[in-house]
Parts: C-alpha cells; sequence; structure tokens
C-alpha cells in the first residue's frame, strides 16, 4: 500500500485514535490476502470447519443496532431493509471472512478514502483535533463498513456474500463470541 491514497488516509488519523487506524490496517490485510478476521477480546465457539462452506467468499454478520446511512442521513429504514439481507442492522467488524480483493472490501476501503478527505478538507478530528472520535464510527467503523456492504449489494445484486448470521453472545464487557 506503499504511496497510495488509503496509506494517506490511515496517517491522517490521530494517532491517539487507533481504533480508526485499526479498521483501515483490518479490511486493507483481508482486502489483500483474504482469510479470516476476529478480534483478540473474541472466541469462536465452534470450530472453523463447522461453521464456514466451501463456497463462502464472504462471511458477514450484524449486531442489534440500527443502522443510519452517514451519506444519506435522511434515507428511510424501509428504503434500506428494501436492499440488504440484514435488516435493519449494522454489521460488525469484528469478525468476519473473505477472499482476497473482494468487491465489498474494495468499496470499504475507497468509502473510507473519500470520507477522510472530506474531513481532512474541512479540518475535522484529524492530525492535531482528537476531540470527535464518535465521527470514526462514520469514517472508518462499523456504520461505513455497512454502507459500504450495502450500496455495493444496491450496485451489485450478484456479489458474492453469505450472512452468517452470527449468534454471539456478550460472556464480559470485554469478550465476545459467537456461534452459528
Amino acid at each position: 500500500f506503499a504511496n497510495t491514497s488509503l496509506l494517506w488516509a490511515f496517517y491522517q488519523i490521530h494517532p491517539l485514535l487507533m481504533a480508526g487506524r485499526a479498521d483501515i490496517w483490518r479490511m486493507a490485510v483481508l482486502w489483500r490476502y483474504g482469510g479470516v478476521y476476529l478480534d483478540a477480546d473474541s472466541a469462536l465457539r465452534k470450530p472453523l470447519s463447522q461453521t464456514l462452506h466451501g463456497e463462502d467468499r464472504m462471511v458477514l454478520a450484524a449486531e442489534r443496532n440500527v443502522y443510519h446511512n452517514p451519506f444519506h442521513p435522511n434515507e428511510s429504514l424501509s428504503e434500506v431493509i428494501a436492499t440488504n439481507h440484514f435488516g435493519k442492522y449494522i454489521l460488525v467488524q469484528w469478525c468476519m471472512v473473505s477472499e482476497p480483493y473482494h468487491p465489498i472490501l474494495t468499496r470499504f476501503l475507497e468509502y473510507v478514502v473519500h470520507a477522510v478527505r472530506q474531513q481532512f478538507m474541512k479540518k475535522i478530528f484529524f492530525k492535531d483535533d482528537i476531540t470527535g472520535p464518535s465521527r470514526l464510527l462514520c469514517t472508518t467503523g462499523p456504520r461505513m463498513f455497512s454502507t459500504a456492504v450495502y450500496e455495493e449489494i444496491r450496485v451489485n445484486p450478484d456479489v458474492s456474500f453469505r450472512n452468517g448470521d452470527f449468534n454471539y453472545a456478550a460472556l464480559s464487557a470485554k469478550f465476545k463470541a459467537f456461534q452459528t
């Protein structure tokens, strides 16, 4: 990713907002190499061999937080639900499976660069301003990821992915787990 707009976007995020940098890193590595991503404070309740199917190209899951499009805040929830497979919910970033160069990840990374450019032009929370971490949710976090997924599905209805419909249970404030 040397000399790319993605690397530029990565370094525009203040080092104290490492979650934003981690969001970019996670998706960039999955985009380039593919694989399984699971946060360090999470665990599998079943072996991957029982969770994944041979034809899986991408497996995603939603959490129970309601989704709102950061690009179109007035978009009705019925419009969102009509165009996606996850109902009205935000998709998780702490657990996912992807093949390399998946178009959903490509769209997400493009959206992140676009959002960082927009924020950079307004001088919001980048470089020296660390007061706006909630904006990170709309720039690199689950909201932006959900937007990229929903938009890719809308534009490319044949995109290959599966709703893992992971039924995860919070075991404590710092530990997540899921099962299928």
